[in-house]
């Protein structure tokens, strides 16, 4: 006798529902195909799958298998009857094979979800990724701007860093107080420090030396750059 479907019970309750988030329908199209290449080979339901690892959460109740899911699965897959009738029970018994293909299913439910996890991980870090680095354009393009329109003679709440770290550049410069290497530390620990700042930068310049360097008040700056130009005797020498 051919092993087919009697009716098709329960509405459309099918195993591999229990396994699949409700907001992804399409994976059950990738789940029906791969169940669709396991009934097409009668040798793959004689046995279950080797795969412990997999199958380690894996349990099977015959009796609801039996009142809802076996008729079900004919009916979606008449081939899967073809491989029952040639298997059952002339190799195994009916609960045996049901319980094989249970088995099959829970790994092929949990591939499928698994990879669709791992692009949806993917997708979140990639929509990450872009909207830092058009928070950073966006910070960048802000500092560009403002040092756009000083330098047309325009207002803005306050001096650009630009315009800032040229000033006491040029200050600390004429009276050789910083040399060759102490400006590239500062070049360096100004990019840095702006990246992160963005317009707290503005109120801030850096001072000292390798691994030394620190922040500083402008205004505080300028006068300390003063006293040396003017030649206050109060001033340390070497500066801070």
């Amino acid at each position: 006798a051919t092993y087919v479907a009697s009716s098709l019970v329960g509405g459309t309750k099918y195993p591999w529902l229990e396994y699949l988030p409700k907001n992804a329908p399409h994976l059950e199209t990738k789940v029906k195909q791969q169940l669709r290449l396991l009934s097409s080979e009668e040798s793959a339901l004689g046995s279950p799958p080797h795969a412990p690892d997999e199958l380690s959460d894996f349990t099977f109740d015959w009796n609801i298998w039996d009142k809802h899911y076996i008729d079900n699965c004919l009916f979606d897959d008449p081939q899967l009857g073809e491989v029952g009738t040639s298997l059952i029970p002339s190799q195994m018994e009916e609960k045996e094979f049901w319980e094989n293909y249970a088995k099959h299913l829970h790994v092929i439910c949990k591939a499928v979800v698994a990879q669709h996890n791992e692009i949806i991980a993917m997708q979140a870090e990639e929509a990450a990724a872009a909207a830092l680095k058009a928070e950073e354009a966006a910070i960048l393009q802000n500092v560009g701007n403002k040092g756009e329109v000083q330098a047309r003679g325009g207002h803005t709440s306050g001096a650009g860093p630009k315009e800032k770290m040229d000033k006491s550049r040029r200050k600390a410069n004429s009276v050789a107080v910083l040399d060759d290497a102490m400006r590239r530390d500062i070049q360096a620990f100004e990019k840095e420090l702006m990246d992160e700042l963005g317009e707290d930068f503005d109120q801030t310049v850096i001072v000292g030396k390798g691994d030394k360097l620190e922040l500083a008040d402008m205004e505080d700056l300028e006068e300390e750059l003063s006293a040396i130009l003017e030649g206050d005797d109060n001033f340390p020498e070497g500066g801070r």
